[in-house]
């Protein structure tokens, strides 16, 4: 099974938008079961009052409310619910602010042994100006555990493993163009931590999109996955379109 989450996809106040259909689509057609969440305020969890903005919920936490479970109860929730029909490989990938989320959910949630973020993130140090209300580096969580740490927590044990793909020149968020060296020394330091596997994955691309590469890179991913019920050192060293190993630096 594989959870994917789309994100802040447009126009917010559809309940559906075509290029999820086609993602869902594309991962049936080469092989696996799919759960789709969406983000809270946004699609099917449209509310007109807060305009699609995440930062509508700061009235309710200035309250006590503890608002960031409307991010991160869906997913435990389908993991249970899919666990109950009986699917023992489940794996989570997503896009954007569901990228955000398949990070968070990577670090917290041990049933989920494959995470594969899409454009979700990049440690604080980057100072990257276009996060999200619920992504900013100031918020709480971020204080107890930053980026990195949640990168260490998705492969901390050693049948855990996280891929984060961001692309090259993506105009939105977390682009790796001029980033490579960087990159590379914040993936040698989490590994040196875990006993799983974390990786960063550049691919080419200017769209803030799951594109074609992005597709193989997971495809790829979930396939040995399921194949092996696990992934192995030359796994990672086959991922194909990584311009971070096939560039340098």
């Amino acid at each position: 099974l594989v959870i994917f989450h789309h994100g802040h996809s447009q126009p917010c106040s559809e309940c559906w938008v075509p290029w999820i259909d086609q993602t869902s689509d594309w991962l049936n057609q080469v092989g696996f079961d799919v759960m789709v969440i969406q983000m809270p305020l946004h699609q099917c969890n449209y509310v007109p009052e807060s305009n699609c903005e995440h930062s509508w919920f700061a009235q309710f936490e200035a309250q006590g409310a503890k608002t960031f479970r409307y991010f991160l109860e869906p997913v435990v929730l389908t993991i249970n619910y899919a666990q109950s029909l009986g699917y023992k490989k489940i794996m989570m990938m997503g896009l954007s602010g569901g990228g955000w989320t398949t990070t968070m959910l990577g670090a917290i949630e041990t049933r989920l042994r494959l995470t594969m973020p899409i454009a979700g993130s990049i440690p604080c140090e980057f100072k990257h100006t276009s996060w999200d209300y619920e992504q900013f580096c100031t918020n709480k969580w971020a204080q107890i555990c930053d980026y990195e740490c949640l990168y260490t927590l998705a492969g901390l044990e050693e049948d855990r493993y996280s891929v984060q793909v961001i692309h090259e020149d993506d105009p939105c968020c977390f682009h790796g163009y001029g980033r490579h060296e960087r990159i590379q020394a914040y993936n040698k330091e989490i590994q040196s931590r875990i006993a799983g596997h974390f990786e960063t994955v550049v691919t080419v691309g200017n769209v803030h999109e799951v594109n074609v590469r992005d597709k193989i890179v997971t495809g790829y991913l979930m396939d040995r996955f399921k194949e092996q019920d696990g992934l192995t050192a030359q796994d990672f060293a086959s991922i194909p379109f990584n311009s971070l190993r096939a560039w340098g630096p």
